[in-house]
C-alpha cells in the first residue's frame, strides 16, 4: 500500500528486482556481474552461483574449503594440476563477460541474471519469462529455488510456462491487453467456462497441473471453506472427459495435436493474445 511515487528512487531501485526474458550483462567480469557495489564475499556470490545450478554441490564445497582456508582461487588453482579444458567458467570470478554476455549462452546468461538477484534479496522480484530459455528440469530446480529463497518477498511472473505459476497465491489472466480472469489458479482451473482451464487442457498436463494447484490451494486455504468437494467433483468429471477423449483418439487413429510439442515451445499451449500473470504474496 506504499505510493512508490514517495519512495526514493534509489531506495526503489534497491527494493525491486525485474529479471526479463532477455538477460542484461555488462562488459566486465563475472564477479563485477553479479556484485556491482562489492557487497557480497566470495562466499556469498559461489553460495548463489550453486543455488541456481551454474555450480554443482562439489565444486561449491570444494571452493568453500579453498577461501576458508585463504588458498589462491585462481583458475589453475581450481583445476589442480590436471589440465581440463571444460573446466567450469564459473568457477573463477575474475572469469571475462562480454558485452551482453555473448560469450556465455543463453541459459546461462539468465541464471547470472538470477544469481545476482539471489545476492540481492529483493522485496519484490518480477519475472518475465525469465526460465523462457531454460530446459524443464533445470526450470523445476530455479523454480523450486525461487519459493525458498524469496519465502519473504512479493513474486510477479509473466510467464507462458503453466507449471511455472500454478502453485501461486493468483493468476491474472490477459487477452489482448485486456483483463479476463483473476482468482487463484486452483478455482480457475476447476471450472470449465474459464480461458486458463482451456489453456491447462490444452498443455496435455491437465491432471498434474489440478494436482499442484489443489495442494497450494489447501496450503493457504484449507478444507473449511466448503469449496473443495465442488472442486474435486468437478476435477473428477474433468479428468474422466479427458480419458474418454484420449481413448476416442485412440481408436480412430486420428492424430490431429502432439501435447508435448505444444508444451515445448512454451507459448503455443496458449491462444494468441493470451498471457498469464502469476503473483506470490508472503
Amino acid at each position: 500500500g506504499v505510493d512508490i511515487g514517495k519512495i526514493g528512487l534509489d531506495r526503489l531501485r534497491r527494493g525491486v528486482t525485474i529479471i526479463p526474458q532477455e538477460p542484461t550483462l555488462f562488459t566486465g567480469t563475472l564477479r563485477s556481474n553479479l556484485d556491482m557495489f562489492n557487497e557480497y564475499s566470495d562466499i556469498d556470490i559461489y553460495e548463489s552461483l550453486n543455488r541456481v545450478g551454474l555450480l554443482s554441490n562439489e565444486e561449491f564445497s570444494g571452493v568453500k574449503i579453498k577461501i576458508e582456508a585463504g588458498q589462491s582461487l585462481s583458475e589453475q588453482s581450481i583445476k589442480g594440476d590436471e589440465e581440463d579444458e571444460n573446466v567450469n567458467k564459473f568457477l573463477d570470478l575474475i572469469n571475462e563477460v562480454s558485452e551482453g554476455g555473448s560469450n556465455l549462452s543463453q541459459g546461462e546468461r539468465q541464471l547470472v541474471c538470477l544469481a545476482r538477484s539471489l545476492l540481492k534479496r529483493p522485496k519484490i522480484l518480477m519475472l518475465d519469462e525469465a526460465t523462457a530459455s531454460i530446459d524443464y528440469d533445470t526450470d523445476a530446480k530455479i523454480q523450486t529455488t525461487i519459493r525458498e529463497e524469496f519465502s519473504d518477498s512479493t513474486i510477479l511472473t509473466i510467464a507462458h510456462r503453466l507449471k511455472t505459476i500454478i502453485d501461486y497465491d493468483k493468476i491474472l489472466v490477459l487477452d489482448q491487453g485486456t483483463a479476463k480472469e483473476y482468482d487463484h489458479p486452483y478455482t480457475l482451473i476447476t471450472d470449465k467456462s474459464t480461458q486458463f482451464h482451456s489453456m491447462c487442457m490444452d498443455t496435455g498436463e491437465f491432471n498434474e497441473l489440478v494436482k499442484t494447484a489443489k495442494i497450494a490451494y489447501l496450503k493457504t486455504h484449507g478444507d473449511s471453506t466448503g469449496l473443495i468437494p465442488e472442486i474435486e467433483s468437478n476435477e473428477s468429471m474433468e479428468t474422466n472427459e479427458i480419458d474418454s477423449e484420449q481413448s476416442e483418439t485412440v481408436e480412430s487413429n486420428t492424430n490431429t495435436t502432439i501435447p508435448s510439442s505444444r508444451t515445448n515451445s512454451g507459448r503455443s499451449s496458449n491462444k494468441r493474445g493470451k498471457k498469464k500473470k502469476g503473483k506470490k504474496r508472503h
